[in-house]
């Protein structure tokens, strides 16, 4: 008689966990990480009093399946003159140096920087 009690309880748990599992909806954020090039924002800024004109691509998800998609982003700014074979000062698009600004402060985590003033009130490099 306590096998039988044994069975029948361990058959309604068993039931009600497989019954758990097949009613829970998995999400899944995977991210492709191909590039877009297409996926930009036209922006201008100030800098030392010339006005340079942009292509944003921000908050880029460079991981397919992010922890935390705030952190796990960067943000690609890109001078207008580079796709119209100009040049800035000495640089164009075959000899930019790529810079990559961030928050991170010792070993803590950081968000992707943006274009604008830093901290210390002082323009940042684009």
């Amino acid at each position: 008689m306590k096998k039988l009690k044994f069975l029948m309880l361990f058959c309604l748990f068993g039931s009600i966990l497989f019954a758990a599992q097949k009613t829970t909806k998995t999400v899944k954020n995977e991210y492709d990480l191909k590039f877009n090039s297409n996926k930009y924002v036209s922006k201008e800024t100030e800098i030392n009093g010339q006005k340079i004109k942009y292509r944003a691509y921000e908050n880029v998800v460079y991981v397919k399946n992010p922890v935390d998609k705030d952190y796990q982003n960067m943000n690609i700014y890109i001078p207008e003159e580079y796709f119209n074979n100009s040049s800035i000062g000495n640089y164009n698009s075959n000899n930019a140096p790529i810079f990559f600004p961030n928050t991170v402060g010792g070993y803590m985590p950081g968000k992707a920087d943006t274009v604008g003033l830093g901290r210390d009130g002082k323009v940042k490099e684009i």
